[in-house]
């Protein structure tokens, strides 16, 4: 049984190490184009290392959501796909509504930029060489 001291190193080690790839992400992003479009890409990233999944078993541990249903799904092959893929899907339920509030929070924010770009108004130099 794993105690409470090695599991908050490991669980620090993990926080850690996520950190210094959501860095290592970021540098890699740095070239796409729109920023909303960046943001959506860096959001999945972040939900795919950080989101949890609480287990039932006696100990309630935490695990992160994205190994627990890669683990389940190799488990649960032996069964048959069918019952694979159910245990995936339960097991990352919070990952997808976060995918899903990413991805429509980045389509939001592009919307809105756009819609702002549309309405400014021109420059001033525009519109005295057009007189």
């Amino acid at each position: 049984m794993i105690d409470v001291q090695s599991y908050m190193v490991a669980w620090l080690i993990y926080i850690v190490a996520g950190l210094v790839f959501m860095l290592a992400a970021s540098r890699i992003l740095r070239g796409i184009k729109p920023i909303e479009l960046k943001g959506i890409v860096f959001g999945w990233i972040a939900v795919i290392i950080f989101v949890p999944y609480r287990g039932h078993e006696p100990a309630q541990f935490i695990a992160p959501a994205i190994l627990v249903a890669a683990f389940d799904f190799l488990d649960g092959l032996d069964k048959g796909l069918d019952n694979a893929l159910t245990l995936v899907l339960e097991r990352m339920q919070i990952s997808i509504l976060a995918f899903i509030l990413v991805t429509i929070a980045g389509v939001a924010a592009l919307i809105i930029r756009m819609s702002r770009r549309k309405l400014q108004v021109p420059d001033s130099t525009e519109h005295s060489s057009a007189e």
